[in-house]
C-alpha cells in the first residue's frame, strides 16, 4: 500500500504550495492521483483529511492551471467529492 501518514501529510502541504504558485504542487498532484487508486482501502481518517484538502483545492485553486495533469487531477477530486 502506497498511502501512509506521511503521504497524507505531504498531500496536505499542497495548500502551502498553491498560494505561492510553487511548482512543488506537481508532486502532490501526482501523489493524489496515486492515492485515488487505493481509495477503497484507506482508513477513514485519511479519507477525511484528503477530502478536506480536495475541497479547498476545488474551491480556491481549480482554475489556476490549465495543463493536462492538473485537469485530470481536478476532475478526479471533483468526482470523489461528489461521490462522497
Amino acid at each position: 500500500m502506497y498511502t501512509s501518514e506521511s503521504i497524507v501529510k505531504q498531500y496536505e502541504d499542497i495548500l502551502d504550495y498553491l498560494p505561492l504558485n510553487d511548482d512543488a504542487n506537481g508532486f502532490e498532484v501526482v501523489s493524489r492521483l496515486k492515492i485515488e487508486e487505493e481509495w477503497d482501502f484507506l482508513p477513514d481518517i485519511y479519507k477525511q483529511r484528503i477530502l478536506a484538502v480536495d475541497k479547498v483545492v476545488v474551491e480556491k485553486y481549480a482554475g489556476n492551471f490549465n495543463y493536462p495533469l492538473w485537469k485530470e487531477y481536478i476532475a478526479k477530486i471533483k468526482a470523489r467529492l461528489d461521490y462522497e
